[in-house]
C-alpha cells in the first residue's frame, strides 16, 4: 500500500520527527526515531521515493519497532522515516451505504470522496453514559437487543456468512457496517453478489481485508469498521456492526505481537491481544446518542474443542449464537442451536410470556435431542417424546428459513407460542 498522498495535513500537529531505519526482521522494522509513541503513524521513503505507511507497535531502549501496512519492497538500510506524530485516520464519505473500502479507507470501486477523516483510536463511551438496553433490534432472523454485543460461534462451512447476509438484508438498523477480515479473495465477490445482493448493499458499508494482505491491514479492518460505526452512532443512528471474523483479527494481532517481541501465552496469543479484544468490543453498544448492535463471528474447529479465544470472547460479550454442523446436516438453515445459544439480556428485552414460550421450545428440543436416539435401540418412547415427535416437523419448518425469506418477528413468535401451547395441551391429555 504505497501512499504517495499523505492524505492529511499536519495542521494542528507538531512537526514530524525524522529518523533512520536500522534493521528489518520479517514485517517488523527497527528504527532510530526519538520522542516517538506507540501508535504513531509513520512514513518510510523507499528507493522509488514512495511513502510506505507504518505504525509504531513497540520500542526497546532507543529503538522503535514498526509494523508496515504493506510489503517492504525497496526499503533500504538507513532509509528515511518520518513520524507524523499523530494516529491513523481514514478518509471517509458521509454518504450512507453502498460503499466498499479497504482497511485504511480507500474506496475499492471508485475514488474515495474525502468528506471527513475519522480517527481510529477511540475510547469506549463512559459506562454511566450508556443507555440501558430495553429494545429489540429486528434482524429478520433472530432477536437481539438494540446495542447488544453478540458472538456468532461456528465451525467452517455451516452458513456463517450466509446468516450475516440475511441479517444485513432484513435488519431495521439505520446503517449496516460489515468487516470481512482475512477472507479469501473470491469469497468477497461471492458475499457481495450472492449473499448480500444489491438489496443488502444499498444500506451497507463494507470494509474488506483479504487473507493475502499484511497482518497490519487485517488487524486494522475491524477497528476501521468500529470507528465508522461510532461516527454514525454519534449522529444518533442505530447501527448494526458485523465483524467476520474476530478469530482472524486475533491471528493478525498475534503475528504483529510475536514479531514485535511479545511472549506467547494461551494458544500462542500475546498478552496484549486480550486487552485489545476487550477495548474493541467495549467500543460497541449504546451511548447517550445512539447505538451499535454488534455481531462478532468466531471460528471453531470442533464443536467439542472450545479454545481459549472463544472462552475469552464469550466472557466479554452480552450473549452468543452457536451454529452447529449437526443441525446443518439435518437440512436446517440457518443452523442455529437454540440449546447452545444464550443471551444475558433476554429477560430485559422480552416479556414473561416470551420467556415462557422459549422455555417450552427449548424443552421440546432437549427431549428430541436426548431421547430420540433411544428409539433406534428399541426403547419405548416416553409420553413427552411422543408429543415432541408430533410437533417436530412444525418446529423444524419454523426453524428453517430461506436465504431470501423475510419473516415478521411477531408472526414467528406467535407460531412458537402455538407450538408451546399445543405441546402442553397434548401432554396433559396423555
Amino acid at each position: 500500500m504505497l501512499i504517495n498522498d499523505l492524505n492529511i495535513s499536519n495542521k494542528g500537529y507538531l512537526p514530524p520527527i525524522i529518523g533512520r531505519i536500522k534493521s528489518i526482521q520479517g514485517n517488523i522494522i527497527s528504527a532510530y526515531l526519538p520522542s516517538s509513541c506507540i501508535g504513531d503513524l509513520c512514513y518510510i521513503e523507499n528507493l522509488n521515493k514512495e511513502n510506505i505507511m507504518a505504525e509504531i507497535v513497540s520500542f526497546d531502549e532507543e529503538l522503535v519497532k514498526l509494523s508496515v501496512f504493506e510489503n517492504i519492497n525497496n526499503i533500504f538500510p538507513n532509509a528515511i522515516i518520518k513520524n507524523t506524530r499523530r494516529k491513523l485516520q481514514i478518509p471517509f464519505s458521509t454518504e450512507d451505504g453502498n460503499l466498499i473500502i479497504d482497511a485504511i479507507g480507500n474506496n475499492l470501486r471508485s475514488e474515495t470522496k474525502k468528506n471527513i477523516f475519522i480517527e481510529l483510536d477511540n475510547t469506549p463511551p463512559p459506562p454511566l453514559n450508556r443507555k440501558v438496553i430495553t429494545e429489540i433490534m429486528e434482524t429478520g432472523v433472530c432477536s437481539i437487543g438494540k446495542g447488544q454485543r453478540v458472538g456468532l460461534f461456528a465451525p467452517p462451512g455451516v452458513g456463517k456468512s450466509t446468516l450475516l447476509g440475511m441479517i444485513c438484508k432484513n435488519s431495521k438498523a439505520d446503517i449496516n457496517i460489515v468487516a470481512l477480515v482475512g477472507e479469501r479473495g473470491r469469497e468477497v465477490n461471492d458475499f457481495l453478489q450472492n449473499t448480500l445482493g444489491s438489496e443488502g448493499l444499498k444500506n451497507t458499508i463494507l470494509v474488506v481485508s483479504t487473507s493475502d494482505e499484511n497482518s497490519m491491514l487485517r488487524a486494522t479492518a475491524p477497528v476501521t469498521a468500529t470507528a465508522i460505526a461510532e461516527y454514525f452512532r454519534s449522529k444518533g443512528k442505530d447501527v448494526l456492526l458485523m465483524i467476520d471474523s474476530l478469530t482472524r483479527y486475533a491471528r493478525a494481532k498475534r503475528e504483529i505481537g510475536l514479531s514485535a517481541g511479545e511472549m506467547p501465552i494461551r494458544q500462542g496469543y500475546p498478552p496484549s491481544l486480550y486487552t485489545d479484544l476487550a477495548k474493541l468490543v467495549e467500543r460497541a453498544g449504546t451511548s447517550d446518542k445512539g447505538s451499535i448492535t454488534a455481531i462478532y463471528t468466531v471460528l471453531e474447529n470442533d464443536e467439542k474443542d472450545i479454545d481459549p479465544l472463544s472462552e475469552e470472547v464469550k466472557s466479554l460479550l452480552d450473549g452468543h449464537i452457536v451454529l452447529k454442523k449437526s443441525i446443518a446436516d439435518n437440512g436446517i438453515r440457518p443452523s442455529i442451536s437454540l440449546l447452545d445459544s444464550t443471551s444475558r439480556l433476554i429477560d430485559k428485552i422480552h416479556t414473561k410470556e416470551y420467556l415462557k414460550t422459549i422455555s417450552t421450545i427449548r424443552k421440546i428440543l432437549t427431549i428430541l435431542n436426548k431421547e430420540k436416539e433411544l428409539l433406534l435401540l428399541g426403547a419405548s418412547p416416553s409420553k413427552e417424546l411422543q408429543v415432541a415427535l408430533k410437533l417436530e416437523n412444525r418446529l423444524n419448518s419454523l426453524l428453517n428459513q430461506g436465504v431470501n425469506e423475510k419473516r415478521d418477528f411477531n408472526a414467528t413468535l406467535n407460531e412458537f407460542s402455538n407450538i408451546s401451547v399445543e405441546f402442553n395441551k397434548l401432554l396433559s391429555e396423555n
